[in-house]
């Protein structure tokens, strides 16, 4: 396969201790918010049925887009999306603490 027909990342279904994989993201789909939107249906599709959608082999502005918008867990798992040295993608973090907590104070 050559560099242009690489993917962006593959889709795998995980759930019922298996894991299947659902198709590839490819380059023709544009890196906006709009995939992002794309992705975050399948999994809500997915979670509905008791099931969970992941990316393995994401490319790096797909990843730095997932980090961006705060999808990078819910998408990538923690593993596979680590914060950059010296920064956090914990929302609670960023907000000066919990949801819950800021709900409360407000």
């Amino acid at each position: 396969m050559s560099a242009s027909e690489q993917p962006r990342a593959v889709l795998v279904l995980v759930g019922r201790g298996r894991v299947r994989v659902l198709g590839l993201v490819r380059r023709s789909a544009r890196c906006d918010l709009g995939l992002v939107d794309d992705l975050l249906r399948l999994r809500l599709a997915a979670r509905r049925r008791d099931l969970d959608v992941a990316l393995t082999a994401v490319e790096p502005p797909l990843r730095q887009l997932l980090v961006f918008v705060g999808v990078a867990r819910l998408l990538l798992g923690e593993a596979q999306a680590p914060a950059p040295s010296g920064e956090t993608t914990d929302s609670s973090t960023i907000r000066g603490g919990s949801p819950k907590s800021a709900k409360r104070s407000g």
